[in-house]
């Protein structure tokens, strides 16, 4: 496998007998999706029917969906979760990296790179700022432009900050690709520099899959090298970019670390992707990976995760450290003894103690094909695999089982873009809470019949401290950004008010249509989504046996939807007292209204009996 910017390659591979109540469905059964190697330089369209979003509804009026930038077509955030969304809790800023839409900005391509900035927590934006990359000669078009804050230690004043971006370029020496380009500029728009690196005959940079700064101001991304004289094939070693901002610009430094992967029967390597991250040390930090190195260690044809370490600030790395999905009690605890493997995308947080949470989808492997997932509903889920002793071992909590799995954007039989959950997770400034983003489509609104086109954002929580966690929430439906969140993003750092309250930084990229992404897009950020002291309640347990209870709008106007899987449940709503002032038993459907419109505004708990336990989420009635 050449990264999963290929084509999967078909490998029978010998499947495992699987202990669990799912029947497994083969149509649901994926295979790492295409990425576009020579994305070349797409023809924008001259003038954009896009719309805006719908006017915002009454149903959650606690989220509010707040206009940023735009892009020239939708490959600026294609292909899964990157470093684009950035919030700095210190400043109460957030930045958003994107390509360009020459009909807004009069730019003369869609390589030209600006950003969009927040001074306020997210509520009102700045838009297009810069260019902060200009494609013009002697540079060249820029793609997947990846953007943070750059903070001065102990700077409190926005002015003193930066944004500093890092982006793969089409500069022809690594094949049509091989260039970085990157920079910084103030907040404001001014100091901007710009730089562009090249390939070299022992360097084939290709496209960094993700970008960090460490609490004492490094800057890191990683890349799987990729020689593009021989289609891109992995060279068995990762790009480590290291970038310090001096004065009012930055330099990087390139050294690679060798990384080996394994080879499929037509002698591709089986590496997926790379993803990095530090503690809030700057010392410790994690390198994590999707792939295959060793069938020793696994011997189908599935992919599984490995990590290295560093504990001096990434002066040395040790590794591999090889997880399999099969392995791990939480994953057998929720999905049921059997087959493993992870899903295509992979993100990365490490906590104030030090320890790693990778999340992916695991799944059950595909009984027809190698390098593949089975993705029936209910039969895999979303995980924090993670360790509580510094990666010496590791187990997995799930957070969601999602309704679907892929959406395929734009003309299946030419420009498309698959996306897949996108799973993301950050923590807050100390590290003591982890938080998840994740983009789902409700089937019980729009079907099944077109997979993930029509996701919202879910939001879901682990305190460290107690080990409870909140359950998922769905934050953007009954909103303008009901079932349009698409390619969506969420910042690595939230915002924590130190009196329990923490706001999660969200954004997607609205579309024109679900089979458009060749026409101008508009950024979207989702102002307001906040996770509380007060809702991290469940326990690891409870979220197993409830994945599949759904209750959504949540903040709501009054009238809330509860999805059940199962044919009897009770449920009972109670006020901040503990007062019941709902209760009712459902049998023969797992969708059920809870009509609290007489009811005054204020913090409510519902809780869901089903045969397998009981369920308890918060719910905010804001009219």
């Amino acid at each position: 496998m050449k990264r999963n910017l290929l084509v999967a390659s078909a490998i029978v591979v010998s499947g495992g007998l699987f202990a669990q109540s799912t029947q497994l469905d083969p149509s649901y059964d994926v295979k790492a999706p295409n990425k576009v190697v020579n994305e070349g330089e797409l023809s924008f369209q001259a003038t954009s029917n896009f719309g805006g979003v719908k006017p915002n509804t009454p149903n959650n009026k606690a989220v509010s969906i707040v206009p940023m930038g735009n892009s020239g077509n939708a490959y600026t955030c294609g292909f899964g979760p990157k470093t684009y969304l950035w919030a700095d809790p210190n400043l109460n800023a957030v930045t958003f990296s994107h390509r360009t839409d020459p009909n807004t900005t009069g730019d003369g391509s869609t390589g030209w790179i600006r950003f969009d900035v927040s001074n306020d927590g997210g509520t009102t934006w700045t838009a297009n700022v810069g260019p902060v990359y200009n494609a013009s000669t002697p540079y060249s078009n820029a793609r997947y432009p990846q953007g943070l804050i750059y903070n001065p230690a102990n700077n409190t004043d926005v002015a003193n900050a930066f944004f500093t971006y890092f982006a793969p370029t089409l500069n022809g020496t690594n094949s049509s690709w091989g260039g970085y380009g990157y920079g910084v500029s103030k907040l404001d728009g001014t100091g901007i520099t710009q730089h562009e690196d090249s390939s070299t005959a022992s360097m084939f940079k290709l496209i960094p899959s993700s970008f960090f700064v460490t609490q004492n101001g490094v800057l890191w991304n990683v890349d799987v090298e990729g020689d593009g004289l021989n289609n891109y094939e992995y060279t068995d070693s990762l790009i480590l970019s290291t970038g310090i901002i001096s004065g009012n610009d930055v330099s990087y430094i390139y050294n690679k670390l060798y990384a080996p992967s394994s080879l499929d029967n037509t002698g591709a390597h089986n590496m997926v992707d790379a993803v990095m991250a530090f503690a809030p040390d700057g010392l410790t930090g994690y390198i994590a990976i999707i792939g295959h190195n060793d069938y020793n260690v696994q011997p189908d044809s599935a992919y599984y995760l490995y990590t290295y370490k560093t504990t001096d600030g990434g002066g040395s790395w040790s590794g591999p450290t090889n997880i399999l999905p099969s392995n791990l009690a939480g994953v057998t605890n929720a999905l049921g003894a059997g087959a493993y493997t992870t899903g295509f995308e992979l993100d990365l947080a490490v906590d104030g103690n030090g320890n790693p949470h990778i999340v992916c989808a695991i799944g059950p492997q595909a009984t027809g094909a190698g390098w593949s997932i089975n993705t029936t509903p209910g039969a895999w889920g979303l995980f924090d695999v993670t360790s509580t002793d510094g990666g010496t071992t590791w187990d997995a909590k799930l957070i969601a089982k999602p309704m679907t799995f892929r959406g395929t954007f734009g003309d299946p039989n030419g420009n498309a873009i698959s996306e897949d959950s996108r799973a993301q997770v950050g923590i807050n400034w100390t590290g003591d809470k982890v938080f998840y983003t994740y983009f789902d489509t409700d089937t019980n609104i729009f079907g099944t019949q077109d997979g993930n086109l029509y996701p919202d954002a879910w939001i879901a929580g682990l305190d460290l401290a107690t080990g409870n966690m909140a359950a998922p929430q769905n934050v953007t439906t009954g909103t303008a950004a009901d079932g349009i969140a698409t390619f969506g993003n969420m910042s690595y750092y939230v915002f924590d008010d130190g009196n329990g309250n923490y706001t999660i930084p969200i954004s997607f990229q609205q579309l024109t249509a679900t089979s458009d992404v060749l026409s101008p897009t508009q950024h979207q950020y989702v102002s307001g989504v906040v996770l509380t002291d007060a809702d991290f309640t469940s326990s690891i347990a409870s979220i197993e046996d409830n994945a599949n209870i759904n209750l959504y709008p949540n903040p709501s106007n009054g009238i809330i939807t509860l999805n059940v899987d199962g044919s009897t449940y009770s449920y009972e709503v109670m006020d901040i007292t503990g007062k019941v002032v709902i209760n009712n038993t459902v049998a023969s459907a797992s969708r059920s209204v809870i009509d609290m419109t007489k009811y005054p505004s204020g913090v409510y708990f519902v809780k869901v009996n089903t045969a397998a336990g009981s369920f308890m989420q918060k719910v905010i009635l804001s009219k």
